[in-house]
């Protein structure tokens, strides 16, 4: 379509005749007619003329998709030069901004993805360690896994019995899970002595954080490479 066509069409919407156009836009007729046949080019002022009296925006002129073709002729009027400078330069904006958001996205992706896979935050692996009871001052580290070896033979059955009973008592297991190894064995000191903790081996954390940093990175990256395709179909004419 043609400008012409289109200040026909517009001009036949309103139910205008060309001498009321012509009147209401302070042109002469045979002037329209020559606009309507795309036999002249309307100046800047007249195309304000005219768009005021057919109560269309410039904009909404442009954004008809069937004067596409158009739009090159048309940049000899000041105003259509103007209004599609304007629009490239905020295309062009536009899409760098989609570019932009789009690589966030992509970097964010796998930074979540590197540290889920690596537990660099959330370690899932946790090594526990046990300890007996409380030793006490004097007495052997191994005093509740080995306590019959320390009891003096010429003692009475009895005796044996008493101290295999108090050894019970005491006993008092703590478990702790570390997110560090700390060797096969470590000390704590505590109020009544010392506790002898033994490394039992390594258990896997329950909690499922890095899993989800791995989904929501999948989804992010996605959502990344969308959006550049997105953008390459969105703006593939702005330049």
């Amino acid at each position: 379509m043609t400008l012409g066509e289109k200040l026909k069409e517009l001009r036949l919407a309103l139910n205008l005749s060309q001498p009321e156009l012509a009147q209401a836009a302070a042109i002469e007729q045979s002037y329209l007619s020559k606009l309507e046949n795309d036999k002249s080019l309307p100046s800047n002022e007249v195309l304000r003329q005219l768009l005021a009296a057919l109560k269309v925006d410039l904009s909404v002129l442009l954004s008809c998709p069937k004067l596409k073709n158009e739009l090159t002729r048309l940049k000899h009027i000041p105003d259509v030069e103007a209004f599609l400078s304007q629009h490239q330069q905020l295309s062009v904006m536009l899409q760098r901004r989609w570019w932009y958001i789009s690589t966030a996205l992509i970097v964010l992706a796998v930074t979540l993805f590197y540290i889920g896979q690596n537990e660099r935050l959330f370690n899932q692996k946790l090594y526990q360690y046990e300890s007996k009871g409380v030793v006490l001052a004097g007495e052997q580290e191994d005093i509740f896994n080995n306590w019959r070896s320390l009891v003096p033979r010429d003692m009475s059955a009895d005796e044996i019995q008493n101290t295999r009973i108090k050894i019970l008592q005491r006993r008092e297991t703590d478990t702790l899970l570390l997110v560090d190894y700390r060797g096969e064995a470590f000390v704590k000191d505590v109020p009544e002595g010392r506790r002898y903790y033994n490394y039992l081996g390594v258990r896997q954390n329950e909690n499922n954080i890095n899993a989800w940093f791995r989904i929501v990175g999948v989804l992010l990256f996605s959502m990344g490479i969308m959006g550049f395709v997105l953008e390459r179909k969105l703006f593939k004419h702005a330049h």
